[in-house]
């Protein structure tokens, strides 16, 4: 039991110090400033998102925009939830917020580079 504890301290701990690399508002030299620095990132970061988005709604079919939605909608909930996990080490604490704010910045960059490496325009005709 304790080793599975402490492997899972370990595990938050490497996910954090990732997430905090990444991230300059670590810099800061309050935790309310690290907060708000790690909110406006977020909110920076999910707009470029939107945007990514969006040019990607004017390429699918229809067909294709059905399913992009669906994914799309699951792939929020797994980033919400995945972070709430990776945050739940410490429950509780001043870190348990960064650490999720952090891991929400880092998989949302993650997924804007995964939806600028799909090119529909490579599709391929049924009918060939």
């Amino acid at each position: 039991m304790r080793f599975t504890i402490f492997v899972l301290v370990c595990l938050a701990l490497t996910v954090s110090a990732r997430a905090q690399a990444e991230e300059k508002c670590f810099d800061e030299a309050t935790n309310l400033r690290i907060d708000r620095c790690l909110a406006k990132k977020l909110s920076d970061v999910e707009q470029k998102l939107t945007v990514v988005i969006s040019a990607m709604y004017r390429k699918l079919t229809k067909d294709e925009l059905i399913a992009f939605r669906t994914e799309q909608d699951g792939w929020q909930k797994y980033r919400d939830l995945h972070c709430r996990m990776a945050s739940l080490v410490f429950s509780g604490g001043r870190m348990e917020s960064l650490t999720q704010g952090a891991c929400s910045i880092r998989l949302t960059k993650e997924r804007i580079v995964d939806l600028h490496d799909i090119d529909v325009s490579e599709r391929v005709d049924a009918e060939n």
